[in-house]
């Protein structure tokens, strides 16, 4: 469904409309009917250069954004597929995004700034302006190595827009108050590898990380506390997401699964393996998402054994809980 490797993934709201982007520098629209049909290709972005990391769309469902290995993020109507103004960054300064929550009719969209070491917060329009700026610590003394390791990989905002969330390759999670923009907390403990992936509960309360050294942790947001680490996959964990409702999310890994976890009990409920019985089986999960409605979890994968040595991006979308 994708011409190289599928990376990045999200819903519109209503839960019938999704975009996933690729490593063939395109970002796709599809229609995902109910009942097990076929997803329905409704349109195809090429403006990037290079492969598209991660996706976006607004809560209120009216802008798409992607980010790309070209340093540019690109902003446009979800309806018409028209352009907006585009965000330029300095080569390797911008990586994950995500969308404000939706307040009063603000257009903001948060950039993880990656070697720039920092979450900037964009106030979208004829003519984008950055609003503000969130800064990992660090000084003029650091070594090359620190500075690798604080090289900013996803952003989150908690549903209630008190904080913002910002993972690293290497010097875990930092957790900031948007009000006063000051760090409150650098999570730290137990991560033994890049972050690739935020979450926040929708009740805002608490944060899990995914961690490519497998396991999953949940931290309460507000103070830091490491409520619990999760083990279960086997290879690097990717991408988490949350049902509407909190009382499940989704992992999934490079082990070729997805798992659906239960919130309370902190227990993995079902796994589903990606391609089984298939001759292409065995792929890199990289990203998962629930439609707003909770119905349907949507997953975007890269073959890591492909037929023919074509490498090729699949878009899969399941009947959720």
């Amino acid at each position: 469904q994708h011409d190289g490797p599928a990376w990045a993934v999200a819903w519109a709201p209503g839960g019938e409309e999704l975009a996933t982007g690729s490593a063939d520098e395109c970002v796709r629209t599809w229609r995902a009917p109910r009942g097990g049909d076929a997803l329905a290709l409704r349109d195809t972005q090429s403006g990037h250069q290079l492969g598209v990391t991660a996706l976006a769309v607004h809560p209120r469902g009216h802008l798409g954004a992607s980010s790309s290995l070209d340093s540019l993020v690109r902003v446009w109507d979800w309806k018409t597929m028209e352009a907006r103004p585009t965000l330029e960054f300095p080569p390797s300064q911008s990586w994950g995004i995500c969308f404000a929550p939706d307040a009063a009719g603000a257009e903001r969209l948060c950039v993880a700034g990656g070697s720039a070491a920092e979450a900037s917060i964009w106030a979208l329009g004829s003519a984008p302006e950055k609003v503000c700026a969130y800064s990992l610590p660090g000084g003029p003394g650091m070594t090359d190595g620190e500075r690798k390791q604080r090289f900013a990989m996803a952003v989150a905002m908690s549903p209630d827009s008190s904080k913002v969330a910002l993972s690293t390759s290497g010097a875990g999670v930092a957790v900031f108050d948007t009000e006063t923009q000051q760090l409150l907390h650098m999570l730290q403990q137990g991560h033994n590898g890049p972050v690739r992936s935020l979450a926040f509960t929708p009740d805002s309360r608490y944060l899990v990380t995914p961690c490519d050294d497998q396991r999953l942790r949940i931290f309460d947001a507000e103070h830091a506390d490491l409520v619990a680490t999760l083990d279960g996959h086997d290879n690097m964990a990717t991408d988490v997401a949350f049902t509407p409702d909190g009382t499940h999310f989704a992992s999934c890994s490079s082990d070729s699964t997805v798992r659906l976890w239960e919130w309370h009990s902190r227990s993995c409920v079902q796994t589903v393996k990606s391609g089984e019985g298939d001759r292409d089986a065995g792929s890199i999960i990289w990203g998962v998402q629930f439609s707003d409605d909770g119905k349907q979890l949507a997953t975007v994968s890269e073959q890591t054994m492909p037929a023919d040595d074509a490498w090729k991006g699949s878009v899969v979308v399941y009947d959720a809980i």
